[in-house]
């Protein structure tokens, strides 16, 4: 998840001082919208980054990691990035979501930053690597095991979360014949890939994906939408970086 400093007005500050009441926090550029989180409102700008909003608190960062579903759909622009190579899935896909943060960094920077010359690793080193471009703001992300196919809910909850705040989300799938679950994947072997998610749609129910294969791997498709058990599926006993 991403998070922005908070920014409270003068009046509210008063407000807070003299009597004991909820509080709205303040989106850095609001443009008139409000949600309510948990009980808490909130000004959020669609737009930015986490939305603007501030969530510096305990209490808040666990809102963060949480959602009520206030939108029913939403797509992050992410520009699309070909995998330099045959084995750079996970590191082209980094590269993207680094890029639609405005925190770009090329594939082999990506490579770097992990220390290893071929290919992205899935796992908590992920994102520790990953948070290690973010030192200086507040910005976070986190990895998350999906070893039960069947807990939907939780990735459903994690994507939808994300993206609303203003991050896509990384996942990395293993596929094989006969075990493939989207478009494209029926390659003929097992592979263990990386992509990212860009949109969700009916409240997370159906999902976007961008495929960093695409034009270097034959039937592999460049955006294409599927359904959150269809990426559970997927995602079985790997993960996601959210």
């Amino acid at each position: 998840m991403k998070i922005i400093k908070i920014i409270l007005s003068t009046t509210t500050i008063i407000s807070l001082l003299a009597f004991n009441v909820n509080y709205t926090h303040s989106a850095k550029h609001h443009k008139g919208q409000t949600v309510t989180i948990d009980g808490v409102q909130v000004s959020y700008d669609p737009n930015a980054i986490n939305g603007g909003i501030d969530l510096t608190t305990e209490k808040e960062k666990l809102v963060a990691i949480k959602t009520n579903y206030t939108l029913e759909s939403k797509e992050i622009y992410v520009p699309f990035e070909q995998q330099i190579n045959e084995y750079y899935f996970g590191t082209a896909t980094a590269s993207m979501l680094t890029k639609s943060i405005n925190i770009p960094q090329t594939q082999q920077q990506i490579s770097n930053l992990l220390e290893e010359p071929s290919a992205v690793t899935a796992g908590k080193n992920l994102s520790t690597a990953l948070n290690r471009l973010l030192e200086n703001s507040k910005f976070r992300f986190y990895w998350e095991w999906h070893n039960n196919v069947n807990d939907i809910t939780t990735m459903k909850t994690h994507i939808v979360s994300a993206i609303e705040y203003g991050n896509p989300v990384m996942v990395n799938m293993t596929e094989g014949p006969g075990d493939n679950y989207l478009r494209g994947h029926n390659i003929g072997y097992s592979h263990s890939i990386f992509g990212l998610i860009s949109g969700f749609y009916n409240y997370g129910d159906r999902i976007k994906y961008i495929e960093p294969g695409y034009g270097r791997f034959s039937g592999f498709v460049k955006p294409q939408v599927t359904t959150i058990e269809n990426l559970s599926y997927a995602t079985g006993d790997r993960g996601y970086v959210w």
